[in-house]
């Protein structure tokens, strides 16, 4: 208890200043709050789906690792999308594993 005593000084100003090296991390602290990977997807179907907004049967699927994400990352799809008139790609979500069949 003592040596923690004699520690928590100094741990204290170490998470104080991770703490404000974090606050100012630009990726951290920018709207929006996409991560790398995201803005790498948002980028790869910019280029995939990008002139083929009359072709109607260009369709695409995206599978991800963790069904929690399937949901946001089609939010995240659609309003970034929905910047373009109209707009280039319209996500929607369907979520499951294989011993849901």
């Amino acid at each position: 208890a003592a040596l923690l005593r004699k520690r928590l000084p100094q741990l204290r100003q170490h998470l104080r200043t991770t703490a404000d090296a974090l606050s100012s991390d630009g990726q951290l602290t920018s709207v929006p709050f996409v991560s790398g990977k995201a803005a790498a997807l948002l980028q790869l179907l910019e280029t995939l789906f990008c002139g083929r907004q009359s072709d109607t049967s260009y369709r695409g699927i995206i599978f991800m690792t963790q069904i929690a994400l399937t949901f946001p990352a089609a939010h995240l799809i659609n309003h970034h999308f929905s910047a373009f008139s109209p707009p280039l790609v319209r996500a929607g979500a369907v979520s499951g594993v294989g011993s849901m069949n």
